[in-house]
């Protein structure tokens, strides 16, 4: 079987759940990626374009810091990186680990939790941001989405 990681950001727990359904099938672990500045309530006001999450979506270059955290990612076959849709796109600490770890030779599946928006945008700018890795087809879930369901699909990886 193959051996899976699931990298997940959360900032109101729906990803986070979604993360820990995953991490109750076999072969599967799961890794939380922490922003070094936490998001407060405020920063994740989207309808207010000061709002923390409405600055970095504007900025493209935008690589908000991570908790640095020893992570072996040689022992994993399989990579999935979740996180909540903002603006259409994952959040720019989504971007950051991309960028800082070494993710040759491994296949990247995304996954994101929204109420409506779908997985494929986001997708097609990790895809155009990062076009030399090994990329999966992603898959969108949401608050609702049943721990069958997650399960299912992560199985089917």
């Amino acid at each position: 079987m193959k051996k899976v990681l699931v990298i997940y950001f959360s900032c109101g727990g729906v990803t986070k759940r979604i993360a820990e359904y995953m991490q109750s099938v076999e072969g599967v672990d799961v890794w939380p990626l922490e922003a070094v500045q936490p998001y407060t309530e405020g920063d994740l006001l989207a309808a207010n374009p000061r709002a923390r999450v409405s600055v970095e979506a504007a900025d493209a270059k935008c690589r908000p810091e991570f908790v640095n955290k020893d992570i072996n990612l040689a022992k994993y076959d399989t990579v999935v990186i979740g996180y909540p849709i903002w603006f259409m796109l994952p959040p720019r600490i989504i971007y950051t680990l991309l960028g800082k770890l070494n993710f040759q030779n491994k296949q990247i599946v995304p996954f994101c939790t929204s109420g409506g928006s779908p997985v494929a945008k986001s997708e097609e700018d990790l895809r155009k941001t990062f076009p030399n890795l090994n990329w999966g087809k992603g898959k969108q879930f949401s608050y609702t989405s049943s721990k069958q369901d997650v399960e299912n699909w992560i199985r089917g990886l």
